[in-house]
C-alpha cells in the first residue's frame, strides 16, 4: 500500500500541548494509551507523558508512558552541563523536564516507543474522515550532529502498516544558538490522514543524525510533544 504522504509545517499555531504532571511518582509503565470508551478521542493529546514531567520512581531512565531505552531520559532543565539554565525551559510552555536522547560514536539512532488505540475513531477514520496532527518542540545542539523527530506508525487490526507520518527533524546547523549554553528546540507539526483500517498507532520519539556523520557523540531533544486527531468534516 502507498505509504500516507504527509505535510511538515514548522512553527505552526497548530495545537502544541504537553501533557502529564510534575513530580516522580511510583506507577507501572504502560507504553500503551487507549483513551477510554467515554472520553472524546478528538480534539485532545492523545498522547501519555508528552512532556516527560512523569518518571517512574526507582527505575533509572524510565519515562512513564513510553518505552525503555538506555540513553533516553527525562532530564532537567538545567541538569546536563551546557543544556539551558535550571529553571528556563527551551520551549515557551515547557515546564520542568525534557527528553534527552544521546547518541554515541557510531549510533545512528535511538527512539522511545508508545502505542495509542484509537477507540471511539473508528467509524470516523474508516470513513476518510480523520486527520492526524503531530507537534512538539525538537532540536538539539545548535550546530552538533543529532535532532529529534516524532514519527506514527497508522496501523491496522493485524499489526500491518497502512502508513506513516512524521515530524522534519530540524537541521542542526539552522537552529538558532542560545543566549546560554548550546542546546536549542524549535517548533515543528506534521498533518495528514489516518488511512481507512486504522486501529492503533505505534508513536516513535527518535533521535537522529541529520549531517550524517556517526564519528561523534550527539544529543537530541524534545519538548511539548502531542498527537491529536481532528474530524475533517
Amino acid at each position: 500500500m502507498t505509504k500516507l504522504r504527509f505535510i511538515c509545517l514548522a512553527l505552526s499555531s497548530a495545537l502544541i500541548t504537553g501533557c502529564g504532571e510534575g513530580g516522580a511518582r511510583v506507577q507501572n509503565l504502560n507504553s500503551t494509551s487507549t483513551p477510554s470508551p467515554s472520553v472524546s478521542p478528538w480534539d485532545r493529546n492523545l498522547l501519555a507523558n508528552g512532556d516527560a514531567e512523569t518518571i517512574t520512581e526507582g527505575i533509572k531512565g524510565t519515562i512513564e508512558g513510553w518505552s525503555k531505552t538506555a540513553d533516553v531520559l527525562a532530564m532537567n532543565y538545567g541538569g546536563a552541563p551546557d543544556e539551558w539554565q535550571s529553571g528556563k525551559p527551551g520551549p515557551p510552555d515547557g515546564r520542568d523536564r525534557y527528553f534527552r536522547l544521546a547518541l554515541a560514536i557510531n549510533e545512528p539512532t535511538k527512539e522511545v516507543t508508545q502505542t495509542v488505540n484509537v477507540v471511539g475513531a473508528e467509524a470516523e477514520i474508516d470513513a476518510g474522515t480523520a486527520e492526524c496532527a503531530l507537534g512538539g518542540w525538537f532540536g538539539g545542539w545548535a550546530g552538533g550532529d543529532g535532532s529529534a523527530q516524532l514519527r506514527v506508525s497508522f496501523q491496522g487490526a493485524n499489526g500491518a502498516e497502512l502508513g506513516t507520518l512524521a515530524t522534519e527533524p530540524p537541521d542542526p546547523a539552522k537552529l538558532t544558538k542560545p543566549e546560554m549554553g548550546r542546546a536549542t528546540m524549535t517548533k515543528i507539526t506534521a498533518v495528514g490522514m489516518v488511512p481507512p483500517g486504522t486501529r492503533r498507532m505505534e508513536v516513535h520519539l527518535a533521535a537522529v543524525r541529520p549531517t550524517q556523520k556517526v564519528d561523534t557523540n550527539a544529543v537530541a531533544t524534545a519538548d511539548s510533544l502531542s498527537l491529536v486527531l481532528r474530524k475533517t468534516r
